[in-house]
């Protein structure tokens, strides 16, 4: 396959921004669906829909922007179902502003988006 290289770092730039979905490969092989590039307000508005399906939880996983201290694996564990009976839905890197002064940098936090059934009530 022959691309021009104007049309690859036109989709990078796009994957970089966010504008579609990608899937990355967990520890085990499985491919996992991420979003990267989602904000706050994005984020609360995708659970928001996805209450309407499911009970939804959003947990942290890691700070990527954190100074790192000894050793660091390379890769995140992530349990397909975790303890609470939750699915993962799908991972999310969230960009925030919530670094302090005078560090302006985007501060990058990977979340897990997990689903439950809703129970049926009869």
């Amino acid at each position: 396959m022959k691309l021009r290289k104007t049309f690859i770092e036109a989709v990078y730039k796009l994957m970089q921004n966010g504008m579609f979905d990608m899937t990355i490969a967990d520890e085990k092989g499985k491919d996992v669906r991420t979003t990267i590039m989602m904000d706050k307000q994005e984020l609360q508005d995708y659970i928001d829909k996805l209450n309407d399906y499911y009970e939804v939880s959003y947990y942290e996983i890691a700070r990527l922007d954190e100074p790192k201290k000894g050793y660091q694996k390379k890769y995140l564990t992530i349990d397909e179902i975790n303890e609470n009976g939750e699915k993962l839905f799908k991972l999310v890197e969230l960009v925030t502003d919530d670094k302090k002064f005078p560090q302006k940098k985007a501060n990058r936090i990977v979340g897990a988006i997990r689903v439950k059934e809703r129970q049926k009530v009869s």
